[in-house]
């Protein structure tokens, strides 16, 4: 159909050709955009989808016919099958799957309590460890764990130097890392050269580096390079 004004009856463009103009008295006067039915019967069915607008205009989405009573098959189909498979009836359907949703939902705060919880037993245990040594260097460690993703790499690094003050700790799991350490300056001194060795790239806030790796398989090869610095440093202190 035409947008806005129709052409004007008069003009001597005859690029429309014959213009059929159909008038619902008290709704709507528009022009033709076919297909043309010899009676509304032919239609079957009219299912309307949706309304909407569009540049001040009202746009329609609708099927009719054929179309419309294969898609109201398939959403029965859809209906009876997700019914069977959570073992309720039609009628319950939607009860049924916000239920679920809710409980979806209760299980994923569950879980990231569990997860939290267990991050915090993680970093205490490393904390507990690393005050074990006594030396600036020997203040080094690294953690691996399969699945974890940096929010409980940071949670148990957040429990780890609530325990012990002063270290550093790589983090790692299958292709992320959390390099953390305090004073933050000690991450300064090796977050270059552990990254290099790593493959790793990202960023984060003073004495906390952390992203994705590539080379994850050189963590015990990093710990060794951050005791190298760490010593070295040490020793020209001195």
């Amino acid at each position: 159909c035409f947008r806005g004004k129709l052409p004007d009856v008069n003009d001597e463009d005859d690029t429309f050709g014959p213009i059929r103009v159909v008038e619902i008295v008290g709704v709507d006067v528009n022009a033709c955009g076919g297909t043309h039915l010899k009676n509304a019967s032919e239609l079957q069915v009219f299912k309307l989808l949706s309304v909407g607008r569009d540049r001040g205009h009202i746009r329609l989405k609708y099927i009719t016919g054929d179309r419309a009573l294969k898609a109201f098959n398939r959403s029965l189909a859809l209906s009876f099958g997700v019914g069977k498979l959570l073992a309720c009836d039609v009628g319950v359907l939607e009860s049924r799957v916000a239920a679920l949703l809710q409980e979806r939902k209760e299980n994923a705060k569950e879980r990231k309590e569990l997860s939290e919880e267990l991050a915090s037993a993680v970093g205490k245990q490393l904390g507990a460890k690393m005050s074990e040594a006594n030396e600036v260097e020997n203040q080094v460690l690294q953690f691996y764990r399969p699945g974890a993703d940096v929010q409980f790499l940071n949670a148990a690094a957040n429990a780890l130097f609530e325990e012990h003050e002063n270290g550093i700790a790589l983090l790692t799991s299958d292709d992320v890392f959390l390099l953390a350490g305090h004073p933050p300056s000690r991450v300064d001194k090796v977050k270059k050269q552990v990254l290099e060795l790593i493959g790793g790239r990202g960023g984060g806030k003073p004495g906390r580096v952390q992203g994705k790796a590539t080379a994850l398989e050189h963590r015990e090869d990093s710990v060794r390079l951050i005791k190298e610095i760490l010593t070295k440093d040490a020793l020209d202190e001195e």
